[in-house]
């Protein structure tokens, strides 16, 4: 049994013992590796044979059915919702074969929901809530954590809410907005959804048009004309500036990107429209004017947006052809670049394509192009894989409303250790710890690097993994708050009662302090005595900061008794070997193993010297400078 993900290219097979290999297939040579394997935590016994594999259409997650049971994965291998935890007699009682018997399962509506058979005339649809960034990857919705259901959007308010409140698992901290009834009816199902940054307005789009959201007034905005709606489908994404949308479309006349307005009727006619050749593979962010626009002809276009006097246009400063470079535009998932500070602040954004360093996210691969100088004066781009099995990544420098708010001109210089200690350093000279920070999620960890500029310097991939962070995670991380120090998570427990006539899943916050393991890179790895001051002031002023160092403390006293541990273990080792080497070494399978037994005259007491005199020359040299040292 197999099922094939065509958004990242695998092979899904399933074996006897529940075991399910994925293989990778898209080596143009026709190799097929193993990537990953699924695993269940179960026994065969509990689980069963496996029944049936289904792959979400968005690639991001594998259903699997089992004969007495099924459970979910994403895409590389963190586990997801299951039903081996429910009572089987009380299903059994009510009815609820979905739970334990499915032979057969379907998606529907680009993955918003499955359709189950269990052996039976009867046919289950289950509802499916996941990250908006699955359907369009924007970082903007992995940091304010929008989850999209089949009926509603759901925004996580914990940014704003003071520290313990934002970590509590009431309901109250996610709003609740259900999609427009004209619009959800008539382009079903909605395939994209991205949140503004400041985390105000909400986008979304289904087969045709779009619709905008406020959070603030609760107010949806659709198309007055359905004609108009019907008219163009989003192809390539969408971004907020502002109050400012950015649509990349598809229509009867070709491709374009336009711009609306959140403050205007959505109308025939946009604020602006730049016509493009090409179909666009993916439109985002940079920085706090710019615009990304990677098309299918294999070009990266970078445009600043000008809004004067309620006018906004687009404005073309540079453009990048990565013709031989990038193999598949199609495969491109995000696009972000790193320009120089000083080229940010002060330098002429038309020369930006000449310094900036641009992450691809080409299916699970996270690639790095750097720009170099060829003996002729010719730019060109040296390419790294940096990261591999990315489900996610997010560039902390683009989310602009956690590290730009203030006024500064520009981010200040990490202080020395002393100035922290003597009271000299003020608050407004504070650093941006973690502004330029880059986090990945593989499935199994979430990583980051403190600093990006630690990526572009790496010669090497063991200088590159010097500089990386593991936080450990038993739970899918939705969101990084990076102002309060935590990993934001979701996780689903399945809920029976015997005073409700069906089951249902809850979903319940987890949190996780991503400080601790920061500050002991930090300490102990970096030895950046700076940095990990600068991260203690800007942090110190949570709640949760003891607990902070608490844990931090347990790890380094776990470390310290693994390091003894293991080097007891090595001096034991080494004496088991020497002890094996002195066996070999006897001349005489009769004589004695031990140099302290040996005794030449039965009438005379033992001596290490005449010991000595029996073993083999290199031998012999060796207890007896050990005896010396004894002595």
């Amino acid at each position: 049994m197999a099922a094939i993900n065509a958004r990242f290219s695998l092979l899904a097979t399933a074996i006897d013992d529940g075991t399910i290999l994925c293989y990778v297939a898209k080596d143009y040579a026709g190799n097929v590796p193993l990537s990953h394997t699924f695993q269940s935590g179960f026994s065969t016994a509990m689980t069963g044979a496996i029944a049936s594999l289904a792959w979400s259409p968005d690639g991001y997650c594998l259903f699997v059915a089992y004969e007495k049971g099924w459970t979910t994965w994403s895409v590389f291998g963190r586990d997801g919702p299951s039903t081996f935890n429910c009572n089987i007699e009380h299903a059994e009682t009510s009815g609820d074969t979905w739970l334990t018997q499915i032979r057969t399962a379907t998606w529907l509506g680009q993955g918003a929901q499955i359709m189950l058979t269990a052996g039976t005339l009867n046919i289950f649809q289950l509802d499916f809530a996941r990250s908006a960034a699955v359907g369009y990857f924007s970082c903007a919705n992995l940091v304010r954590a929008l989850i999209q259901t089949p009926m509603e959007i759901q925004i996580y308010k914990g940014h704003e809410l003071p520290d313990l409140t934002s970590i509590s698992s009431e309901s109250s901290l996610w709003h609740h907005a259900q999609y427009p009834a004209a619009y959800l009816n008539n382009q079903w199902p909605i395939r994209t959804s991205v949140i503004s940054q400041d985390g105000r307005y909400v986008a979304i789009a289904g087969r045709r048009g779009i619709a905008h959201y406020s959070v603030n007034s609760g107010r949806w905005k659709t198309f007055s004309d359905p004609a108009v709606e019907a008219s163009f489908a989003v192809r390539g994404g969408m971004c907020w500036f502002g109050h400012i949308l950015a649509v990349a479309t598809e229509n009867a006349a070709g491709n374009d990107l336009r711009l609306y307005s959140r403050d205007l009727d959505l109308g025939r006619n946009p604020l602006y429209t730049e016509i493009f050749n090409m179909p666009i593979v993916f439109v985002g962010p940079s920085g706090e004017d710019s615009l990304l626009v990677y098309t299918h002809e294999n070009i990266l276009y970078h445009y600043v947006i000008s809004m004067d006097n309620n006018k906004s246009q687009l404005i073309q400063v540079g453009q990048i052809a990565f013709h031989g470079v990038v193999r598949a535009p199609s495969r491109v998932r995000s696009v972000s670049w790193v320009v120089p500070e000083s080229q940010l602040r002060n330098g002429d954004p038309s020369r930006d394509v000449e310094f900036a360093s641009v992450l691809f996210l080409v299916d699970d691969k996270l690639v790095l192009l750097q720009p170099s100088r060829t003996p002729e004066d010719d730019l060109k781009y040296d390419l790294r894989v940096i990261a591999q099995h990315v489900e996610y990544y997010i560039l902390m420098r683009d989310q602009l409303y956690f590290n730009f708010t203030g006024a500064e001109g520009s981010a200040p210089q990490t202080p020395s250790p002393g100035a922290f200690l003597t009271g000299s350093y003020s608050y407004r000279q504070e650093p941006f710890t973690l502004r330029d920070s880059l986090w990945t999620f593989t499935g199994q960890k979430l990583r980051l690097w403190p600093a990006v500029s630690n990526v572009l310097s790496s010669s090497s991939a063991d200088a590159l993994s010097d500089t990386l962070v593991d936080i450990p995670v038993d739970f899918y991380p939705l969101s990084i708050l990076l102002t309060k120090g935590i990993v934001l998570g979701i996780e689903t427990t399945l809920l029976q009662r015997r005073d409700t006539p069906f089951p249902l899943f809850r979903s319940d916050i987890r949190t996780q302090l991503f400080l601790p393991y920061v500050l002991r890179h930090q300490l102990l790895v970096a030895n950046d005595h700076a940095a990990a001051f600068a991260a203690v002031n800007q942090y110190q002023h949570l709640s949760y900061f003891p607990h902070a160092l608490e844990i931090l403390l347990h790890h380094i006293l776990d470390d310290e008794h693994e390091r003894k541990r293991k080097l007891a273990k090595a001096r034991s080792t080494e004496v088991e070997t020497a002890l094996a080497d002195l066996t070999l070494d006897q001349k005489t399978p009769t004589q004695p193993t031990h140099p302290s037994t040996l005794q030449p005259d039965a009438s005379q007491p033992p001596s290490h010297s005449s010991s000595c005199r029996y073993l083999p020359p290199h031998t012999s040299a060796r207890w007896c400078n050990a005896s010396a040292r004894q002595k």
